[in-house]
């Protein structure tokens, strides 16, 4: 029977930072307040000083980047779903821009008589913290390897959707990661750039026009104006929903990532690798699928009904498979599902899929 380790949730990096905030917010207090309120007073009495109050309300953002920077976001404080035997062989299931392990546990499920399953909440989504600062695609992979190497066991599997998918591909085709890698499924994979339409390029180009005098300030003036020009309604009109969506540095991690194409990386990519992609899909196309499979030396793809989510329309049929190619990771992938298992039924103008 298969062990269920539950929910593992660890927040070390924010209990941290809510005890150098509180300790840095105490010591201004009481140098602004002049002594006022002294080290053993509770601290809902700050509440009873206008002056710490007014302090309080505009220090406070200038403090949570400084405390931020002073503990950095680390392995232990993703938040996880671990399941299945402990001494059965791991699998790390990563989810898609805007989601959770929610939509990666019904598949993990599916595996944990066999495996050991890792869901992890990617930095800003689900149950995690965000990052200090905005991140790309690297940091992403360093953080992923960080918990791999603190948690599981390496060489494992990479199950990853979407943006998941994407991070996936870049630690597969980067030596630094790709030791940590033994086969790759890949659910509607992004990473490839996508064919814009010509009104997406306009508002890119426009949006670029319209930034490059706010780049040129001084620093003292820069960060203000961008932040300004990012709060427009004029920018806001030239942004994707899912652009429009965030705020603060998730939406700058979000440009980061979703400009980040593997185009020119995944032809070194040596593990076996099997792609699933609905047929309606309308956020991954054919062509970047079949572009992965040119590419990759050891890669098939299997076609589902479905959309973006595919993968939950068609549990059963992805679970199979996935089954299957876990333990028999040959090229058996292929446009069709293999028999045994069909048997057993980033400019502020990209979009999460990018």
């Amino acid at each position: 029977m298969s062990q269920n380790a539950g929910y593992r949730t660890g927040f070390p990096g924010l209990r941290r930072t809510r005890k150098l905030h509180g300790f840095f917010l105490r010591a201004a207090c009481n140098a602004v307040c002049r002594g006022c309120v002294p080290n053993n007073v509770p601290r809902n009495t700050f509440d009873d000083c206008r002056i710490a109050r007014s302090f309080i309300r505009c220090a406070a953002p200038l403090l949570h980047l400084l405390t931020t920077a002073l503990v950095p976001l680390t392995a232990t404080d993703l938040h996880r779903t671990i399941a299945g035997p402990p001494d059965a062989p791991d699998v790390l299931l990563l989810h898609g821009w805007g989601s959770s392990t929610v939509h990666m546990q019904p598949v993990a499920k599916r595996l944990t008589d066999r495996y050991r399953t890792h869901c992890l909440d990617l930095p800003g989504h689900g149950h995690s913290p965000p990052p200090p600062e905005p991140w790309g695609v690297p940091k992403h992979a360093a953080l992923i390897a960080d918990y791999i190497d603190a948690e599981a066991t390496a060489p494992l599997p990479i199950i990853g959707h979407s943006n998941g998918g994407r991070i996936a591909l870049y630690m597969a085709s980067h030596a630094s990661y790709a030791d940590l890698v033994k086969q790759l499924v890949l659910l509607a994979p992004s990473g490839i750039e996508p064919e814009r339409a010509l009104s997406t390029r306009l508002k890119g180009t426009l949006a670029r026009t319209i930034k490059a005098p706010f780049t040129w300030l001084p620093e003292p003036l820069q960060s203000p104006a961008l932040d300004w020009l990012h709060h427009s309604l004029l920018w806001q009109a030239l942004g994707s929903s899912d652009y429009n969506a965030l705020s603060g540095v998730m939406r700058s991690t979000f440009v980061r990532t979703v400009n980040h194409h593997l185009d020119d990386d995944v032809h070194r990519i040596t593990v076996p690798t099997l792609i699933f992609r609905g047929e309606d899909d309308t956020a991954i196309s054919d062509r970047q699928v079949q572009y992965l499979v040119d590419h990759i030396p050891d890669a098939g793809h299997i076609d589902l009904p479905g959309d973006h989510y595919a993968h939950l329309h068609a549990l059963d049929t992805v679970a199979a498979a996935v089954r299957h190619f876990l333990a028999h990771p040959q090229r058996e992938s292929s446009e069709t599902a293999p028999s045994d298992a069909a048997s057993d039924t980033g400019s502020p103008a990209g979009s999460a899929s990018s």
